[in-house]
């Protein structure tokens, strides 16, 4: 034998080496894995906690809102009449009351058919009254009158709006559908 050599070859050392690194990468690469997994789940359970708690708020607030609201009324919504006639006449009776309010005057005011509203179609006892006017008023006299409409209660709607100007002034000639519910009370005499 020569002195130069060793008498085992390095060969199934590096071998062992090699194996033992590359079962530690791998597994140091599955804890990466698993860890990052794991974070994301985390996350994603700390994003659904946080959520549900917000619904759960919500639903306490909403709770909390529904208990310190008035009840609704029939009378917030529609108001009350004997037939379509009198709900008409009632109609007509508190527009003329918003627009002399508003600093207009009437010049004409026409009962249109009333519709049924709901699922009972034309049976239902709930009505929408329709009225069509004509009135004369200047640009802060209609500003008035529509922000009556939208405060008055039950709420009275604009159903068709139409505006022309008379002559050089500001006056204005309008002409308006209007409508409101009303809930017909069909009592039989008894």
């Amino acid at each position: 034998m020569s002195a130069g050599l060793s008498p085992s070859p390095p060969a199934p050392r590096i071998m062992l080496w090699l194996v033992a690194l590359l079962v530690a990468g791998a597994a140091v690469a599955a804890g990466w894995t698993y860890l990052d997994q794991r974070r994301t789940y985390l996350d994603l359970l700390e994003r659904r906690t946080a959520e549900m708690a917000r619904r759960l708020a919500a639903t306490g607030n909403a709770d909390r809102i529904r208990a310190k609201a008035p009840a609704r009324r029939v009378e917030d919504v529609a108001f009350r009449a004997a037939s379509e006639t009198l709900a008409a006449a009632e109609l007509q009776s508190r527009l003329t009351a918003i627009v002399g309010g508003a600093g207009a005057r009437l010049e004409s005011v026409r009962i249109l058919d009333a519709e049924g509203v709901g699922a009972g179609g034309k049976r239902s006892s709930l009505r929408r009254i329709r009225l069509r006017t004509r009135f004369v008023a200047d640009h802060a006299a209609l500003r008035r009158m529509l922000l009556a409409f939208e405060n008055h209660r039950p709420p009275l709607f604009a159903d068709s709006l139409s505006v022309e100007a008379r002559e050089q002034g500001a006056v204005l000639v309008v002409e308006m559908e209007v409508s409101a519910l009303a809930r017909i009370d069909r009592r039989e005499p008894g």
